[in-house]
Order: C-alpha cells, then sequence, then structure tokens
C-alpha cells in the first residue's frame, strides 16, 4: 500500500537584521498526535531563490521535547547581522525562500515548512 506524504505547511515571516529570531514547531500525525522525534535531525535554510546554489543564511534546530514533537529554530544575530539586504530604510524587505527538512532515524527526508522571509535592514548592530 502507498504511504501518504505529508504536504508542508506555507508560513512567511519578517526577521530584523541583526536580531535573534526563533520559531518553533509541534510534529503532529494526521489525527493530532504528537509525532516522536528523537533521534530526527533537521535542516533550516534560506537562500535568495530555490535554485540558488549559496545558502544566505541558517537556522540551527534544538529538539526540545523529541516526545512531544517540539523543535525551536534559531537564526542568530551573528548571523542575521551578515544578510544582505537592499532597502535603505526598515520597511526595504528583501526576500528570502526558506524550507525546513527533517531526516527521520530510518533516513527519510520530509519537508516540514516552506515559505518567504523577509529581511528588514537595520544599522545599530553593524559593529562600525
Amino acid at each position: 500500500m502507498a504511504k501518504g506524504k505529508i504536504l508542508a505547511g506555507v508560513v512567511d515571516f519578517t526577521i530584523n537584521q541583526g536580531d535573534d529570531y526563533y520559531f518553533q514547531l509541534e510534529i503532529k500525525s494526521d489525527n493530532n498526535k504528537p509525532i516522536d522525534i528523537t533521534g530526527c535531525e533537521f535542516r533550516c535554510k534560506a537562500k535568495v531563490s530555490a535554485e540558488d546554489e549559496n545558502v544566505a543564511f541558517t537556522a540551527e534546530p534544538t529538539i526540545i521535547s523529541g516526545k512531544d514533537g517540539k523543535v525551536l529554530f534559531h537564526f542568530k544575530d551573528e548571523d542575521t547581522r551578515l544578510i544582505d539586504t537592499d532597502g535603505d530604510t526598515y520597511a526595504k524587505h528583501k526576500k528570502y525562500t526558506y524550507d525546513v527538512l527533517m531526516k527521520n532515524i530510518q533516513g527519510d527526508v520530509t519537508r516540514l515548512l516552506n515559505g518567504t522571509i523577509f529581511v528588514s535592514p537595520g544599522v545599530s548592530w553593524d559593529d562600525n
């Protein structure tokens, strides 16, 4: 019997250049029960476009409760301050595409989430 595939969720969000930014996922089954993610690996990368070979920035994943299916992603300030932006004011965002992948203990990879990250330019933490 064919196994169904999870459709990736779509979530867009804004990051301020130079900020720490966190988001949490709770991974659940079709019947809304937590999936045990103990031993799973996660990746979250952002690029200017999906076809771009260069990764613009990444989020660091931390499983906060494996049995409850909870994983936290952290875009660190030391990375977000280096994100290339085009705007000359906070309101002129640059767009990046991202996704979140999970590799389970059997080695199967599933895209859980994808969307657009809008980056708002900052000025205060430019180390100058």
